[in-house]
Protein backbone atom coordinates (compact mmCIF):
# COMPACT_ATOMS: atom_id res chain seq x y z
CA UNK A 1 0.00 0.00 0.00
CA UNK A 2 1.31 3.30 -0.88
CA UNK A 3 1.08 5.09 2.60
CA UNK A 4 1.51 8.40 0.99
CA UNK A 5 -1.91 8.43 -0.09
CA UNK A 6 -3.09 6.96 3.05
CA UNK A 7 -6.47 9.62 4.42
CA UNK A 8 -6.44 9.25 8.14
CA UNK A 9 -9.85 9.44 8.53
CA UNK A 10 -11.95 8.23 11.22
CA UNK A 11 -14.06 6.23 8.30
CA UNK A 12 -10.76 4.86 6.41
CA UNK A 13 -9.86 3.62 10.23
CA UNK A 14 -13.27 1.60 10.32
CA UNK A 15 -12.61 0.38 7.32
CA UNK A 16 -9.16 -0.50 7.84
CA UNK A 17 -8.01 -4.25 8.68
CA UNK A 18 -4.86 -6.08 9.51
CA UNK A 19 -4.18 -9.20 11.89
CA UNK A 20 -1.75 -7.13 13.91
CA UNK A 21 -4.16 -5.46 15.18
CA UNK A 22 -6.00 -8.25 17.24
CA UNK A 23 -2.06 -9.51 17.58
CA UNK A 24 -0.14 -6.44 19.05
CA UNK A 25 -3.50 -5.43 20.83
CA UNK A 26 -2.80 -8.29 23.17
CA UNK A 27 0.74 -7.64 24.08
CA UNK A 28 3.69 -6.86 22.67
CA UNK A 29 5.40 -8.76 19.75
CA UNK A 30 8.65 -9.32 18.20
CA UNK A 31 9.21 -9.19 14.97
CA UNK A 32 10.04 -12.69 14.80
CA UNK A 33 7.49 -13.57 16.58
CA UNK A 34 5.07 -12.06 13.55
CA UNK A 35 6.73 -13.58 11.07
CA UNK A 36 6.26 -17.21 12.52
CA UNK A 37 2.50 -16.37 13.22
CA UNK A 38 1.98 -14.99 9.82
CA UNK A 39 3.97 -17.26 8.12
CA UNK A 40 5.73 -14.03 6.03
CA UNK A 41 9.27 -12.41 5.89
CA UNK A 42 10.81 -9.32 7.53
CA UNK A 43 10.07 -7.15 4.84
CA UNK A 44 6.50 -7.79 4.83
CA UNK A 45 5.94 -7.64 8.76
CA UNK A 46 7.68 -4.53 8.86
CA UNK A 47 5.54 -2.92 6.08
CA UNK A 48 2.36 -4.24 8.10
CA UNK A 49 3.60 -1.94 10.50
CA UNK A 50 3.87 0.63 8.89
CA UNK A 51 0.79 0.64 7.55
CA UNK A 52 -1.26 -0.19 10.57
CA UNK A 53 1.12 2.70 11.80
CA UNK A 54 -1.11 5.23 9.56
CA UNK A 55 -3.90 4.97 11.49
CA UNK A 56 -3.35 3.63 15.25
CA UNK A 57 -0.50 4.32 17.82
CA UNK A 58 1.62 1.46 16.92
CA UNK A 59 4.47 1.56 20.28
CA UNK A 60 8.03 0.20 19.09
CA UNK A 61 11.14 1.88 20.14
CA UNK A 62 14.72 1.06 19.64
CA UNK A 63 15.68 0.17 23.36
CA UNK A 64 13.10 -2.70 23.44
CA UNK A 65 12.61 -5.40 20.68
CA UNK A 66 8.98 -5.76 19.63
CA UNK A 67 5.19 -3.93 18.42
CA UNK A 68 2.79 -3.09 21.06
CA UNK A 69 -0.45 -1.31 20.18
CA UNK A 70 -2.01 0.43 23.46
CA UNK A 71 -5.44 -0.36 24.84
CA UNK A 72 -8.71 2.19 23.98
CA UNK A 73 -7.96 4.93 26.74
CA UNK A 74 -11.82 4.40 27.44
CA UNK A 75 -11.05 0.55 28.74
CA UNK A 76 -7.90 1.62 30.71
CA UNK A 77 -7.42 1.82 34.32
CA UNK A 78 -6.13 5.02 35.21
CA UNK A 79 -2.36 2.91 35.67
CA UNK A 80 -2.06 1.28 32.53
CA UNK A 81 -3.07 4.44 30.68
CA UNK A 82 -0.56 6.36 32.60
CA UNK A 83 2.05 3.10 31.38
CA UNK A 84 0.99 3.41 28.02
CA UNK A 85 1.41 7.61 28.04
CA UNK A 86 4.93 6.59 28.79
CA UNK A 87 5.58 4.24 26.16
CA UNK A 88 4.26 6.30 23.67
CA UNK A 89 5.66 9.57 24.39
CA UNK A 90 9.04 7.63 24.42
CA UNK A 91 8.38 6.30 21.02
CA UNK A 92 7.71 9.94 19.80
CA UNK A 93 11.42 10.99 21.12
CA UNK A 94 12.44 8.22 19.03
CA UNK A 95 10.69 8.99 16.13
CA UNK A 96 11.94 13.22 16.50
CA UNK A 97 15.27 11.92 17.09
CA UNK A 98 15.38 10.66 13.73
CA UNK A 99 13.72 13.08 12.13
CA UNK A 100 16.32 15.42 12.98
CA UNK A 101 18.95 13.01 12.02
CA UNK A 102 17.07 12.43 8.29
CA UNK A 103 16.60 16.43 8.20
CA UNK A 104 20.48 16.46 8.66
CA UNK A 105 21.18 13.69 6.01
CA UNK A 106 18.92 15.91 3.68
CA UNK A 107 21.27 18.92 3.65
CA UNK A 108 23.79 17.44 1.72
CA UNK A 109 21.50 15.82 -1.39
CA UNK A 110 19.87 18.95 -1.48
CA UNK A 111 22.99 20.85 -1.84
CA UNK A 112 24.44 18.13 -4.32
CA UNK A 113 21.00 18.46 -6.59
CA UNK A 114 21.18 21.89 -6.66
CA UNK A 115 24.83 22.09 -8.64
CA UNK A 116 23.60 19.16 -10.47
CA UNK A 117 20.47 21.58 -12.03
CA UNK A 118 21.97 24.31 -12.42
CA UNK A 119 24.93 21.84 -14.40
CA UNK A 120 22.25 20.36 -16.39
CA UNK A 121 21.03 23.62 -17.07
CA UNK A 122 23.85 25.34 -18.47
CA UNK A 123 24.29 22.55 -20.94
CA UNK A 124 27.72 21.14 -19.47
CA UNK A 125 29.28 17.96 -19.36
Amino acid sequence: MDCKNIKQTKANKAKYNSPLIELLGTGRKTKEQLMDILHCSDRTVRALVSELAMYYPVISYSDKKGYLLPKDPSKCSKEELADFCKLLEHALNDYQARIKVLNKRLKPIIAYLSVANEVLADGKE
